[in-house]
């Protein structure tokens, strides 16, 4: 996976790259949750669990590290690819938290940069994120 975004931004270049999952995940929501007929697939259990054994060791001491629940299994992918994107930016960041909350990620994490500009643009890309994997912005 190329890390390095071009102008357009890493989000920018994951919502091209799972474009076709996206979109299954929006017509899977839109079945279960908007009509009411939430049925939890064991599969999207394991979001959480797999994200946690990839990325624990950035997890800081005391937090909650990932809450996701019953979400598409294409956020988990995403989520990894944006959080390798992290890296590469920070490497020293720390996850706090990414949990579903209200229909939509919420991503927080501390980036641990010495340099304005880079937690800047990791912090407006992590706003891109959150607004890419909100419900209502992927049931179309």
């Amino acid at each position: 996976m190329n890390l390095k975004p071009k102008k357009t931004g890493i989000i920018t270049e994951l919502k091209a790259r799972y474009k076709d999952r996206l979109a299954q995940a929006a017509e899977q929501l839109a079945n279960d949750y908007v009509k009411g007929h939430h049925k939890g697939g064991r599969e999207k259990l394991w979001v959480d669990v797999e994200l946690f054994r990839l990325w624990a060791y950035r997890v800081r001491r005391d937090w909650y590290g990932f809450c996701l629940g019953n979400v598409p299994y294409v956020w988990k992918d995403l989520l990894n690819d944006f959080l390798l994107w992290v890296e590469s930016q920070c490497p020293d960041f720390e996850i706090l938290q990414v949990k579903v909350k209200v229909g939509g990620l919420r991503f927080y994490v501390e980036t641990n940069s010495k340099d304005p500009a880079v937690d800047k643009r990791v912090r407006f890309e992590i706003k891109k994120l959150e607004r890419l994997l909100r419900h209502e912005n992927l049931i179309c």
